[in-house]
């Protein structure tokens, strides 16, 4: 009898601007593809694989989709050239690093688009591009304080996309229910995600 798969796992990220989105699929486990969708014309485009962790929560999109923040990790590699995990700025459907900032661990890392040409890195004051591939002159990059793992990501992210906070856990810091208010252009009524978020 063969063995049961496992279905593959999805995680979306819409542009703010424009008719784009992006896909992180999830399967086999270890694998995580990137995937571009045209939401107006409902074509994708299937991009890069990469073997290792991508932490999705921590990732964003420019509001023109052109460009894609996220924080990735090769678990378990050491060494002094070893690259652990790191933020990185690509062109979507590839991860094919434009900007990268390495890191030593999995804690804080990722980002967000404040604009086309602005991102807020979810690293201390002491990040430092990598060598061979610096952020252009045109990218303006502002710091945050580096503390938490998702929360800090993703709950600015929903924020910013017009969510809204609903309910806060009394054992835990982190949202457990957030509401869009305002829902988008052509939709009718208001959306509530009860999921918990890590």
């Amino acid at each position: 009898m063969a063995a049961e798969q496992s279905p593959c796992r999805l995680f979306v990220i819409l542009a703010r601007e424009a008719s784009k989105a992006v896909i992180f699929r999830r399967g086999p486990s270890r694998w995580r593809q990137l995937i571009l969708w045209d939401t107006r014309t409902d074509t994708f485009v299937y991009g890069q694989w990469f073997r290792g962790r991508i932490y999705e929560r921590r990732c964003d999109l420019s509001p023109d989709g052109s460009k894609l923040i996220y924080f990735a990790a090769k678990h378990g590699r050491s060494g002094p050239d070893a690259l652990y995990s790191w933020t990185a700025i690509s062109i979507p459907p590839y991860y094919t690093a434009l900007a990268l900032w390495p890191k030593s661990n999995s804690w804080a890392g990722g980002g967000l688009f404040v604009d086309e040409n602005t991102v807020w890195l979810n690293h201390r004051d002491e990040a430092k591009p990598h060598k061979d591939h610096m952020p252009p002159k045109t990218l303006k990059i502002m710091l945050s304080e580096g503390y938490g793992e998702d929360s800090p990501i993703y709950n600015k992210r929903l924020k910013r996309d017009g969510w809204d906070l609903i309910q806060q856990s009394k054992w835990i810091k982190a949202p457990t229910a957030l509401t869009l208010t305002s829902p988008p252009s052509g939709e009718n009524g208001v959306w509530i995600s009860v999921t918990p978020f890590s």
